[in-house]
């Protein structure tokens, strides 16, 4: 009896020995599992931190395209623009971003002139060529332009080589370009003219020589041959 309680007990420690060995050794496995994918974690983090991130072009969606040039304002109509020594009336066509029309003023002479210019956006510039007492005069105005006004910088030159800057201010009076009038400039007359117009002097006419009385009041006879310098003799008659 006490021989196999003896086996039995040997038995049941050989089969307990052999479970806890079985274990550790599932421990460490299952530790060497965990520690390899940890390392292989690492050492993936390792090589994209290393990497050098190259920058990609944007896509063509993301590129933004340009915004289209800004409409150009409508400034057709009539205006009035103050400048530093005076006043000029001027009338504006437009036909998309060009302007044309005329101008004209009372100072320091009536004048009367062609407008030509260019608007883009909220810019203005516009040229007046006119002839001012017999000078030609080029006026150029630019500046921004924005509800009805125009304003900016004045730029005048002449045929003569005078050079003149200012400022300038422009309201637009009216929308319409029936109401404008030119300048009332009389017209210049021609040296031909002048010339057609001017009397031709007098010339008196030649008269015979008052002939002698005598003292009995008779008329005395005149010696022609004295007067042959006023009739001079051509023998060749026309």
């Amino acid at each position: 009896m006490n021989s196999r309680l003896f086996a039995i007990s040997l038995i049941l420690a050989i089969a307990l020995i052999s479970g806890l060995s079985t274990a550790e050794d599932g421990n460490v496995s299952a530790d060497d599992g965990l520690l390899g994918q940890e390392g292989a974690v690492n050492g993936s983090d390792i090589e994209e931190t290393t990497d050098i991130v190259e920058p990609t072009e944007p896509s063509t969606a993301e590129v933004e395209t340009p915004l289209p040039g800004a409409r150009s304002q409508d400034l057709e109509g009539t205006w009035i623009l103050n400048t530093d020594d005076g006043q000029i009336s001027m009338v504006l066509y437009q036909s998309e971003d060009i302007l044309f029309g005329a101008a004209n003023s009372q100072t320091p002479k009536p004048w009367n002139g062609v407008v030509t210019g260019s608007v883009f956006g909220d810019t203005v510039q516009i040229q007046i060529l006119s002839l001012q007492d017999g000078v030609l005069v080029s006026t150029l105005i630019a500046g921004p332009a924005s509800d009805g006004t125009i304003g900016g910088s004045l730029v005048q030159s002449d045929s003569n080589g005078n050079v003149k800057t200012g400022s300038v201010m422009g309201i637009m009076t009216n929308p319409e370009t029936s109401g404008y009038t030119p300048a009332n400039v009389p017209a210049a007359a021609s040296p031909a003219v002048a010339a057609a117009v001017t009397p031709a002097p007098e010339v008196p006419a030649a008269q015979a020589p008052a002939q002698g009385t005598a003292a009995s009041g008779k008329v005395q006879p005149v010696d022609v041959t004295t007067l042959a310098y006023l009739y001079p003799y051509n023998p060749f008659p026309v």
